[in-house]
């Protein structure tokens, strides 16, 4: 059995709570840092973390730090701010990114952290909250041989599977397209979704119908309990996470020179719905905002 590791957690919300608890669950000892949200603190303590009041003070007490953060302009401040990691980390410190951001800046960062002597390791994850407390989670990583030897150590706590797509930013780039095939999925199936109902057709027949047929996907199985029980688990992402997403994928296709299209009416629906007052409202409401019904 290989040593427990110091293991620094900073974004406990719905992916990172899981996670967090598992490294717990597993002997490493959790060190963490809370910014808002106090909610996840009574759950760590209790099950052996210790808070630490800075991203400072947290990576000075760490080898290895993990993120799970809304976005870039986050982990820039829990990094790089006037109490950030940097200002405690020690030299060979790494640091993985489970968060998705933009690519570009994931390589910035990186290269900033380098020349600090900081490791990094860009390892976004995909599926949800309750396969993260599954230990169901993949990974999709950047970042060098040795350093992935590490990060496999911790992302084993909550990962069933680690694809090392390439050198740093290759994991947000894999996460990315990922998301915009399932997003983009979600949009056709939204839009499906209402002119099924304008037609007065039985939601669950026709999911059994859709089942049977090639318009089946993961997604759309993702949708069933919504769309015949109005049942969101399946799918805890909100609304707003999702036009995230969308944008930065949008932004990586013209970065790429490749086509955009479709991006900027998958964007287009999702940020109408935001717009509409779906942002805090996991995804299956995106049928909702097609449909025509209110928040």
């Amino acid at each position: 059995m290989m040593p427990s590791l110091r293991v620094g957690f900073a974004g406990l919300g719905l992916m990172g709570r899981p996670m967090a608890l598992n490294l717990l669950a597993d002997g490493h000892a959790v060190r963490f840092v809370i910014n808002r949200d106090r909610s996840a603190v009574a759950e760590l303590l209790a099950a052996g973390g210790q808070e630490r009041a800075t991203p400072a003070a947290l990576a000075a007490d760490c080898e290895v730090l993990m993120l799970c953060l809304p976005g870039s302009e986050v982990i820039e401040r829990v990094l790089f701010g006037e109490q950030g990691a940097v200002h405690g980390g020690m030299r060979d410190l790494l640091v993985v990114d489970c968060s998705t951001s933009p690519p570009l800046a994931t390589q910035a960062i990186a290269a900033r952290l380098a020349a600090k002597g900081i490791r990094f390791v860009d390892a976004p994850v995909v599926r949800g909250p309750r396969e993260a407390a599954k230990r169901r989670l993949a990974a999709l990583a950047g970042g060098s041989d040795d350093d992935l030897v590490l990060a496999r150590r911790v992302l084993a706590s909550f990962c069933e599977t680690v694809v090392h797509i390439g050198a740093v930013g290759a994991g947000q780039q894999a996460k990315l397209i990922n998301n915009f095939l399932a997003l983009g999925g979600l949009a056709l199936v939204a839009e499906a979704h209402a002119v099924a109902l304008r037609l007065g057709l039985d939601p669950a027949r026709l999911c059994e119908a859709v089942t049977l047929g090639g318009g089946n996907s993961r997604v759309f199985q993702a949708m069933i309990p919504w769309i015949t029980e109005r049942d969101e688990r399946r799918a805890q992402a909100t609304l707003g996470t999702a036009l995230k997403d969308v944008s930065y994928y949008a932004q990586l296709a013209g970065e790429a020179g490749g086509p955009d299209q479709l991006a900027r009416q998958v964007r287009e629906q999702f940020s109408g719905a935001v717009e509409g007052g779906f942002g805090e409202r996991f995804i299956p409401h995106l049928l909702d905002f097609v449909a025509g019904r209110q928040p």
